[in-house]
């Protein structure tokens, strides 16, 4: 008994480790996506720049911290 429950535990654990790299992969290319269109957005209505310099004095700042966002979520 205990030798298959061991056998069912680990066939349990991979398809656990399988779904969740799954869903790690489909996460980190939706942040992609999401913050590809924050940045076309902020490109093309330069007028929100102004909304979001209320809080970040520089522009350059707002693509910086977009970009370094991303690779914290992929790391």
């Amino acid at each position: 008994m205990l030798v298959i429950n061991k056998n069912l535990n680990k066939i349990f654990n991979k398809k656990i480790i399988k779904i969740i790299k799954y869903f790690n992969v489909f996460f980190y290319n939706l942040f992609i996506w999401i913050y590809i269109i924050i940045l076309i957005y902020i490109l093309i209505n330069k007028k929100y720049f102004k909304i979001i310099n209320i809080y970040i004095n520089n522009i350059l700042y707002i693509y910086k911290y977009l970009i370094n966002f991303l690779f914290i979520i992929y790391y």
